[in-house]
């Protein structure tokens, strides 16, 4: 009897297929958005003002997000992006339109990012609960095949070859 991929089973393995192909690319991009938006609040926030920060610790709130903003198209635009610091609860910081272009296009970045690695991680699902069988996915997706954990598979295959036996004896 081969075993059967069980949708649990699936899963697990599409996760962790996904973590290979796109954990870095992800990454990459979260840095590449944090180290844009730490270089902007150095660029807007004079350094006398970060120092008091540092300086008075006790005295502000801190917060390791900051908030950017920028005018256009007849109102604000918003973005709240993380720091790899705490600093003083700072205000909006108001962005130049070529500054917070290419914040919105690191964003988008970020987040086309993440979109694949999702479609990726629920086709990957798909087509394993599609080929049902460790047989299989031996054949058509071996790369698959250490992610999937048949030794605690409960699900087995029908035998067949007795109802096959029946048949064709009355032939």
């Amino acid at each position: 009897m081969s075993k059967r991929i069980t949708k649990a089973m699936a899963e697990a393995a599409a996760h962790e297929l996904a973590k290979i192909a796109f954990d870095k690319k992800v990454e990459k991009a979260e840095n590449d958005l944090q180290q844009l938006a730490e270089h902007f609040v150095r660029k807007y926030i004079p350094e006398e003002v970060r120092e008091v920060g540092v300086t008075y610790v006790e005295a502000y709130d801190h917060e390791s997000r900051a908030e950017f903003t920028t005018e256009g198209n007849g109102g604000y635009n918003y973005k709240y992006v993380r720091l790899s610091y705490e600093h003083p609860k700072f205000k909006r910081i108001q962005l130049s339109i070529e500054d917070w272009r290419s914040l919105e296009k690191a964003d988008k970045l970020l987040r086309d990012m993440q979109d694949a690695c999702r479609d990726y991680d629920y086709d990957v699902q798909t087509a394993l609960f599609n080929l049902r069988t460790e047989r299989n996915v031996t054949d058509q997706f071996p790369e698959a095949l250490p992610f999937l954990n048949f030794t605690a598979c409960t699900a087995l295959a029908p035998n067949l070859t007795p109802l096959r036996a029946l048949l064709n004896q009355n032939l």
